[in-house]
Order: structure tokens, then sequence, then C-alpha cells
């Protein structure tokens, strides 16, 4: 087995992720990513005009989604 570390080998996975790029690896919209962590209240990190995720976040939201509803529900009367 090598000794090389994973940092050495470039597989780091990176601490935050903007929302597009949790999108893309959860095979969502960046809105749907929006209402996700809104409805499951998972933590953000803002720097500067930045709105980052911590990848432990996307993994939760992986494996557990939200218990509530992705789109939020509609105000206007069914016709």
């Amino acid at each position: 087995m090598s000794n090389t570390s994973k940092v050495e080998q470039g597989a780091v996975e990176p601490l935050l992720v903007s929302r597009n790029q949790a999108a893309r690896l959860l095979g969502l919209s960046a809105r749907s990513i929006d209402l996700l962590l809104k409805a499951s209240r998972q933590p953000t990190t803002k720097i500067g005009k930045r709105i980052l995720i911590p990848s432990a976040a996307v993994h939760e939201l992986a494996e557990n989604g939200s218990e509530q509803r992705i789109r939020p529900a509609s105000t206007k009367p069914a016709n």
C-alpha cells in the first residue's frame, strides 16, 4: 500500500461547496438546493456574496433529503 496521502493524490474533498456545485453533485437545480437547505436547516457560510455549503451538509442531504416537501405549498386556489 502506498504511503501517499489523499492530498498528494489530489483526491481531497473541499470543505465547502457552492450552491451550483451541490446541485450538480445531487442532480438538482440550485433552487432545489436552496429549498432543501431551508427545509432541513442545514448550515451555510457566506463569504462575500457567495453562499457556501459544508460538504458534510451535502452528504447529509444526499443520505436523508428533507422530511419536508421541497416545493413550498401553493397559495393559489386550484381551478
